[in-house]
């Protein structure tokens, strides 16, 4: 065919991609790509739409093919980038904006999406414990675009996290500078240990909830910012206050059904009782340690505890035990590879120590369950004042599965009914349940950690954990 049809039919595949005509335009690429198969711009083309239409595999497969006709060309590095961070593989989706800048150093729309990739990399780097590789992949995204604000908290929230209050308050202070209705921001340089937000910063952060241009979720966060700056300045009126307006945003984005949840709790006991457990495995589970209880009860402080001792590994919330579809109707034959979806996700993330720890708070709901699979894993239900408890968790953000936190009155209703659970499975489970009061730990540490340890593992012959801060 002549270089003119081809031309022609590109042109028609490009008018229909650009009128948002996916389908058209993905037909006509295609029958191009079946007369010039060594089309680059075709293929680039192709591949972008792609990228639009969230097929990413299929247009990096497309991109590449594209490279080997141009190696040369910025547009197929960056399309192909965008194509990797679509299938979250933000290095190789770095290397390859990296070339694009090389070849047209002038392009400033890549040099964002390269700040972006490096930013996205060190966030997967902090996940998984590489704290200076993230470091670095932070330096190198703020290098590259000094007011890429997102990398500036990420970069400000690990800093904090290793105790480098000064450096962490001074990157929030130059995200917000960088972003100025930067919500997030606002919110961890008022949440920041050690920090007391000035009046300055309130009034900035009340200004942007004020002035209506941000969103729901952002103002939620801007309210509870202010209503912790106020905590710490002790002014408990102006702190309850906005602590209600960000719940009352929250309530709007995230209903709480408070019937369908007496429901289910209702149902967990009449469904999960001493005669249907009984059906469940006869041992198992003699080296997991699930620690439970309300959120800011004291799981994490727990699981930190626990984890420093020499034979215990703390495997973090590895949420596998909730996605069970199980029930005492299950038929028995189905336990072993159900027990064992959940010990491998515990053991893909644990090491070489004798007892594992999972620490989702949450198993409360799903102790019947842990039962039928474990019955001899040991239980740490962290306990709190149940005021204080209500209290924290009405003055942190959690995520939309707390929704009940969103109204005082659902949210104390909800505690009584755990409450009334965990009474429940006090007398049905055969596991065994050690209560971890948060207030003990407070009050007398090193007995209430060698009480703990010894009931867990044994007598130790090591030393009670240090002190860890909550």
């Amino acid at each position: 065919m002549t270089s003119s049809s081809t031309d022609r039919i590109l042109q028609e595949a490009y008018a229909a991609h650009q009128s948002s005509q996916p389908e058209l335009a993905e037909r006509l690429y295609k029958k191009l790509l079946r007369l010039a198969p060594r089309d680059s711009d075709g293929r680039n083309l192709l591949g972008l739409l792609y990228i639009e239409l969230g097929r990413f595999d299929e247009a990096a497969q497309q991109i590449r093919r594209a490279m080997t006709v141009r190696p040369g060309d910025p547009h197929s590095h960056y399309n192909l980038g965008a194509a990797l961070m679509g299938v979250d593989a933000p290095l190789e989706a770095a290397e390859n904006f990296a070339k694009a800048l090389a070849i047209d150093p002038s392009n400033n729309k890549t040099r964002n999406a390269l700040s972006a990739a490096l930013n996205t990399a060190g966030a997967h780097a902090a996940e998984s414990g590489r704290i200076q590789e993230a470091l670095q992949y932070y330096a190198a995204a703020i290098e590259h675009d000094p007011d890429n604000a997102k990398a500036i908290l990420n970069r400000g929230n690990l800093q904090e996290q290793f105790g480098d209050f000064d450096d962490a308050a001074n990157s929030f202070k130059a995200a917000i500078a960088a972003h100025p209705e930067f919500a997030d921001a606002h919110f961890q340089l008022a949440h920041l240990k050690q920090h007391v937000s000035t009046q300055d910063e309130i009034d900035a952060m009340s200004a942007l909830f004020n002035n209506g241009g941000l969103g729901s979720r952002d103002n939620a966060t801007l309210a509870h910012g202010i209503a912790k700056a106020n905590e710490k300045l002790k002014r408990y009126a102006d702190e309850f206050r906005w602590l209600m307006k960000a719940h009352d945003i929250k309530r709007s984005l995230e209903p709480f059904d408070a019937e369908a949840a007496t429901s289910r709790f209702r149902s967990l006991k009449d469904t999960f009782t001493t005669e249907a457990i009984a059906k469940g495995n006869a041992d198992g589970g003699a080296n997991l340690i699930f620690i439970i209880g309300m959120p800011r009860s004291g799981t994490s402080l727990a699981e930190q505890i626990l984890a420093s001792h020499s034979e215990i590994y703390g495997a973090g919330e590895v949420i596998a035990v909730a996605d069970l579809n199980i029930s005492p109707s299950t038929p028995p034959r189905k336990f072993p590879r159900l027990a064992a979806k959940v010990t491998n996700a515990i053991a893909a993330r644990a090491g070489e120590e004798k007892f594992k720890v999972e620490t989702t708070p949450a198993n409360f709901l799903h102790l019947g369950k842990i039962a039928l699979l474990f019955p001899e894993a040991r239980v740490v239900h962290c306990r709190r004042d149940p005021m204080d408890t209500c209290l924290s968790i009405y003055q942190h953000p959690l995520s939309a599965a707390h929704a009940y936190a969103h109204d005082l009155e659902t949210l104390g209703n909800y505690y009584r009914e755990y409450e009334l659970l965990m009474q429940h499975w006090d007398l049905v489970v055969p596991n065994p349940i050690l209560n971890l009061q948060y207030e003990s730990l407070v009050s007398d540490f090193e007995t209430t950690v060698r009480t703990l340890v010894t009931k867990l593992v044994g007598k130790s012959k090591h030393p009670a954990p240090a002190r860890c801060d909550s």
